[in-house]
């Protein structure tokens, strides 16, 4: 049942299916459940925050905001066509800038409607704009929205235009947590596990993509790479092993 539930293909997840099913296998290796909660984040940021456009100052942070948007346009040539468009609060507008998908760009976004938009601010010639950021339908009731510390996971551009940013993956990597955790398998012996002060595997995998708080990342971390380097360890002795037997019979 354990293994059975892990090993559950990807497309059948709630929000994946077919079509982003096999961008993840192309782009991650991501084929199964246990495949996903193997993608950690490489970062995590504060996503309790909404900010306001008027405040964006830094093209090295994340920005989370809440807006409209409107006056989208295509300009250049044919060839080197670009969107672009205003995403506004009440404490002013940003430009918004994409490069691909400009078909599903033009007839995506609806007037007056809110969305959440994410990502790192851009500046170009003193002002400062968005290139490609993540942006969805706003709903107050988003489980992400609010939660403190979320995890940055790696993506490609493909991945992106499938709508599979970051923030998508943090989606399902919960989803996938809510059906698992319960049968995610300890791997390590329990005497071992209390002798290294480890925390139980499952919780590991969930902090890791859920954290609470900085702590919990860092013991989720080391009990995570304790594992790795564990397994590891053994493999290699298991192949010395071999070769020396190897090595003593052809004498």
């Amino acid at each position: 049942m354990e293994m059975n539930l892990l090993q559950t293909n990807i497309a059948y997840l709630k929000g994946v299916g077919p079509k982003k099913a096999e961008v993840l296998k192309k782009e991650l290796g991501v084929s199964t459940y246990q495949d996903m909660l193997n993608q950690f984040p490489f970062r995590y940021i504060d996503r309790s925050q909404i900010q306001k456009v008027a405040y964006i100052n830094d093209d090295s942070v994340y920005y989370q905001l809440v807006g409209t948007i409107s006056n989208i346009k295509m300009i250049g040539a044919p060839r080197a066509t670009r969107a672009t468009g205003l995403f506004s609060d009440e404490t002013g507008s940003i430009e918004v800038v994409w490069f691909r998908g400009l078909k599903w760009i033009k007839n995506r976004f609806k007037p007056g409607v809110k969305y959440v938009l994410f990502g790192k601010a851009s500046e170009f010639n003193h002002n400062f704009n968005f290139v490609h950021p993540e942006i969805e339908e706003y709903d107050p009731k988003d489980p992400l929205i609010g939660e403190g510390l979320q995890g940055v996971y790696n993506t490609t551009e493909k991945m992106k235009d499938h709508g599979l940013g970051t923030r998508t993956i943090a989606k399902l990597q919960k989803l996938i947590l809510q059906q698992v955790y319960e049968y995610i398998p300890e791997t390590l012996p329990k005497s071992l596990i209390e002798q290294e002060q480890l925390i139980p595997r499952r919780y590991a995998y969930y902090e890791i993509h859920l954290p609470s708080n900085n702590i919990e990342i860092q013991q989720a971390t080391r009990r995570l790479k304790y594992e790795e380097h564990f397994f590891f360890q053994a493999w290699w002795a298991t192949i010395s092993t071999i070769f020396t037997k190897t090595i003593c019979l052809s004498r």
